[in-house]
């Protein structure tokens, strides 16, 4: 396999603990990654969220913006904010002359609150990228759990989403995702996160224990659904949506 120098970007992120109530303490804990870090800047820095409490959003944002004009971030996101919060960050970043680059929230097929509470339309009216988080459904839309709970670990073996009863619900789905990413010669998996990058600002952000699943993920890349086969997998996945 041929080896290529890609340039890896990291992102970190701020969360407003109570006793962060400053701007002194924003700038403190950033500068405190980027010893960690051992680097002189990070490509986004994200507010966890949305915490308005002795530290706003004012103090807060305008902290980052100051950190993007010194160099030390180059762009600033959020995560978990409504439409309106949103919207208020964008605002408060703007009037610094800085874009506010991402909001991330849960977002998978089975996953698809934002498209209905105005949180994906107003990132697509800001220019927002959606950083998608759990976009495997916890590995739900993998297609290898089968309802057999022996070898489940941690919060899996009480889901009721991974009982028998459960993976029978969404079998539907799991079924057209194996029929298609057999058309492609892929997983079911990459089926799943084909679907979230045709969105258009949608940037899915599926973990990876090891390097097998860093590769299978990579693998959602380079090839793309068929309209019809979109509007089939948003059909089949709607009424299942949080379930």
């Amino acid at each position: 396999m041929q080896q290529t120098d890609l340039p890896v970007l990291i992102a970190t992120k701020y969360f407003p603990l109570p006793w962060r109530f400053t701007a002194t303490a924003v700038t403190e804990a950033l500068t405190a990654s980027l010893r960690r870090l051992q680097v002189n800047q990070v490509m986004l820095y994200q507010v966890h969220w949305p915490f308005d409490w002795l530290l706003g959003q004012t103090t807060l944002l305008n902290t980052l913006a100051a950190a993007v004009k010194e160099g030390t971030i180059a762009a600033v996101g959020v995560s978990n904010y409504s439409a309106v919060q949103m919207q208020q960050a964008h605002e408060l970043l703007a009037a610094q002359g800085i874009p506010l680059a991402a909001n991330q929230v849960c977002y998978s097929l089975l996953t698809r609150q934002i498209e209905h509470n105005g949180i994906l339309q107003m990132a697509r009216d800001l220019d927002v990228t959606i950083l998608a988080y759990s976009p495997l459904a916890q590995g739900l839309l993998s297609g290898k759990y089968t309802g057999d709970r022996t070898h489940l670990q941690g919060a899996r073996r009480i889901d009721p989403r991974f009982s028998g009863s459960g993976i029978a619900k969404i079998s539907p789905l799991l079924t057209l995702m194996q029929e298609l990413a057999a058309k492609y010669t892929k997983t079911p998996a990459q089926v799943a996160l084909n679907w979230l990058i045709a969105q258009g600002n949608v940037l899915p952000i599926p973990g990876a224990k090891n390097a097998k699943q860093a590769r299978e993920n990579a693998g959602a890349l380079g090839w793309c659904l068929n309209p019809d086969e979109i509007a089939q997998l948003d059909q089949v996945s709607d009424s299942l949506s949080n379930f």
